[in-house]
């Protein structure tokens, strides 16, 4: 149940932000907590800054823990979701930040960690900017040293793991868990593999245009990258991941060939997805060659830029 009142055009206070007691310690129930989480009241939808406070005084513990997860900030027994959509430089975080202190409430002790993240220079592999991106989620940052992967993958997983829009599709029998859980994992081949547990998924969804494939559809967030066995992976992970076994087995033929798990989160669906032709444009403009996408390529930080623009561009 989610009850919220608007205090102006930027704020809301959630004034019942619970899932039901049934549904504790299910699967479903930690799903929905989860969601709710990630996704109070749209927090990000649209190009709005937004601040979202909890104001319930009976939110279970296991919602605000779930709220910790999904980049809330905790100040004086307070919960705020700061949602600054777009990219920014670090004056213009800066400037947000400021006008959400002054003129909106947000706790100054707030405002002054998330612009710690953003001045800091020692940004150990992109740490720091995908913490400031998980605060200011879905605000992508233009400076620190967040790579950036385009990772290939076939319709039938991207309507699994993320992408609603292709339900439509007969591909795979579907399970609601997967499709709207913040959190998953996606198994591929080694060979080319992020070389980082920090990072941005753009995904690249290949195949026949009619079938959803030929584009990059959604941006997702690179939690963590693990080596191992299929069945070791699948182990580890099937409570996030790919539908069923034997999917796995169509794919790797062998439970003990290599694999890598993409753990990812925070995905965002593109409005305008971007073609194959669009995307090479944009690659060759930045001085690399044409892909074809037959598995993962690391892009630039100004390539990132253009395709996420686009991709979001309402003209």
């Amino acid at each position: 149940m989610i009850l919220a009142e608007k205090i102006d055009d930027c704020v809301y206070f959630l004034k019942r932000f619970r899932v039901s007691r049934r549904l504790a310690g299910t699967r479903l129930g930690n799903v929905i907590t989860e969601l709710i989480a990630y996704y109070p009241l749209g927090a990000w939808k649209g190009n709005q800054n937004r601040l979202v406070k909890v104001d319930d005084p009976n939110v279970e513990l296991m919602v605000l823990l779930a709220c910790l997860r999904r980049g809330f900030q905790f100040s004086n027994g307070e919960y705020w979701r700061v949602s600054l959509p777009g990219i920014w430089s670090r004056g213009e975080v800066a400037s947000a930040l400021n006008d959400l202190v002054a003129e909106h409430g947000l706790p100054n002790e707030i405002g002054e960690s998330m612009m710690q993240l953003a001045e800091s220079n020692a940004d150990d592999g992109g740490s720091f900017t995908q913490q400031l991106e998980k605060a200011i989620h879905p605000g992508k940052a233009s400076f620190g040293l967040l790579p950036t992967y385009v990772i290939p993958i076939q319709p039938e997983w991207a309507q699994e793991l993320f992408d609603f829009r292709i339900w439509s599709r007969p591909l795979l029998k579907m399970d609601t868990q997967l499709v709207v859980n913040p959190d998953s994992v996606y198994y591929k081949r080694p060979r080319n593999s992020p070389q980082s547990s920090h990072g941005r998924i753009l995904w690249y969804v290949s195949g026949d245009t009619r079938r959803g494939g030929g584009c990059v559809r959604a941006c997702s967030v690179l939690t963590k990258g693990v080596n191992g066995s299929v069945k070791d992976l699948f182990r580890e992970y099937q409570r996030l991941g790919v539908f069923e076994w034997r999917h796995l087995m169509d794919h790797f033929d062998d439970a003990n060939s290599p694999a890598f798990a993409v753990e990812f989160t925070n995905t965002e669906l593109f409005p305008n997805p971007i073609s194959l032709d669009e995307l090479n444009a944009i690659l060759v403009e930045d001085g690399m060659k044409r892909q074809q996408f037959v598995s993962s390529v690391k892009i630039s930080q100004v390539a990132f830029e253009k395709i996420y623009q686009h991709a979001f561009n309402e003209e």
